[in-house]
């Protein structure tokens, strides 16, 4: 363990600080959300929420670090956890979910929900486990990054959401364990704050695939995280 955590550090050393790695940009993530105007704090770390797993200090769900206190940064009650709902979908809609992956390290995505009931309490991660999102056109819950490590992409997935779940607010999770710093868990994960009604006419009600975000969130504007802000520091998230 300890030499795979030494394997991990040296690896993150060699990462250029102007690159990141991923945000979930639609939905918009907790995280993300200011670059759409959201009345939340800028959040020019956006697509740097990293954390290495461990079983006696497993990552929490949305990208914070497991000795942060509570409530943590991106969670229900901290800084960028307002709960303000981003998206409202329909029971059974099939959804279109875009990350944006600016420094990969392999591995696959994954995309979880949970239905909130309490505001301003976070959410466990045994909520999200109950509910795994299935790719529409594949049998897996999962899909591949295709970019080498270290280049970028944009993932677009399309998503279905449950037939059964209906919320006036819903948590849709994000997560990708990294392939590269294997055997270590390193994870990136985000959170995104939505709703999801039911209709009087049918319990099957969808809607049509949200569009794709404007330009301004073009992958290639996003080097250097624009003007008014320092270049980005790399943080230590191994023990």
């Amino acid at each position: 363990m300890f030499l795979s955590c030494v394997f991990v550090s040296l690896l993150l050393a060699l990462v250029p600080q102007a690159h990141s790695h991923m945000v979930m940009e639609e939905p918009p993530s907790r995280n993300g959300m200011w670059r759409l105007g959201f009345n939340v704090p800028p959040h020019p770390q956006d697509d740097y929420l990293v954390c290495t797993h461990t079983r006696k200090a497993p990552c929490p769900p949305c990208g914070d670090k497991p000795d942060t206190p509570r409530p943590r940064p991106h969670e229900l009650g901290g800084t960028w956890g307002t709960g303000t709902i981003v998206r409202t979908y329909t029971l059974g809609q099939r959804i279109q979910v875009r990350v944006n992956v600016t420094n990969s390290h392999g591995g696959k995505l994954r995309f979880n929900l949970c239905p909130h009931v309490e505001p301003n309490t976070p959410v466990e991660q045994s909520c999200f486990d109950k509910h795994a999102l299935k790719i529409v056109g594949q049998r897996s819950k999962a899909v591949q990054l295709t970019a080498p490590n270290g280049s970028s992409e944009i993932k677009s997935v399309e998503l279905r959401l449950p037939y059964d779940v209906t919320c006036n607010h819903c948590v849709l999770q994000m997560t990708n364990i990294a392939q590269e710093f294997k055997p270590s868990t390193v994870m990136f994960r985000n959170c995104a704050d939505i709703a999801i009604q039911g209709t009087a006419k049918t319990s099957l009600a969808g809607g049509p695939p949200l569009e794709h975000l404007p330009s301004a969130l073009d992958l290639h504007t996003r080097s250097g995280f624009g003007s008014g802000y320092e270049e980005q520091k790399q943080y230590r998230f191994y023990n």
